[in-house]
């Protein structure tokens, strides 16, 4: 996966058609029109990856999976590392960018618009596009919660930097790695705001792998 090399027409495509036709601000956060073309650019080129994926008989693995970042300047590819776990997807090098989906292919369909949007507000607000942090393993049971209710108690806890783009609600803390992306009129299942939750633990990587070796 690491050798996938997305098609630069394509880029130049997109470029063209937001910068140069369309004449959007470079300067403003992707709209609802930039989310989908790129979700369908970044989606035809890794179907035999996803379909891949999606014929793996595990309950649960890792594995890479390429997104593509176009802005005024750049073609970017961002490589995510992936928590596979049955109809769910976590990006572990982008924390705070989970989802769960009808099946796997579901799943991918919504990780790529959830972390279309949180790359371009890490982007935006000058922080790494990837990151791996370390959540210390915690045990929680948790109820389902209209995702509104969810934002709402994120904010509670810290993360209140907020940015409403098109289908999520993205999240950050003042100088914390982890931005939450959450998407809009859903029902956050127990399970996915368990997934969440680990990520307000943290520990250093040395004494992650101490703990848990």
């Amino acid at each position: 996966m690491k050798d996938f090399v997305f098609n630069k027409q394509a880029s130049t495509e997109l470029y063209r058609k937001w910068f140069l036709i369309e004449k959007k601000n470079p300067e403003e956060y992707f709209d609802r029109e930039q989310i989908l073309d790129l979700q369908e650019t970044i989606l035809n080129q890794t179907k035999d990856i996803i379909d891949y994926y999606c014929e793996q008989d595990y309950p649960a693995f890792r594995g890479d999976f390429p997104i593509l970042y176009v802005n005024n300047k750049e073609f970017k590819k961002i490589t995510l590392d992936c928590l596979i776990i049955k109809n769910s997807i976590e990006c572990l090098n982008m924390p705070g960018c989970i989802v769960e989906g009808e099946n796997l292919k579901d799943a991918f369909n919504k990780i790529v618009v959830s972390v279309i949007q949180c790359a371009n507000v890490r982007f935006k607000n000058s922080m790494w596009f990837t990151n791996r942090v370390f959540p210390m393993q915690t045990y929680w049971n948790f109820n389902a919660t209209p995702s509104q209710e969810y934002v709402k108690e994120l904010k509670d806890e810290g993360w209140t930097k907020e940015f409403v783009c098109p289908f999520h609600t993205i999240l950050l803390k003042e100088f914390n790695p982890v931005t939450y992306s959450i998407p809009h009129d859903e029902i956050i299942s127990g399970s996915l705001r368990f997934a969440f939750k680990r990520y307000q633990f943290l520990m250093d990587g040395r004494t992650y792998h101490e703990m848990y070796p």
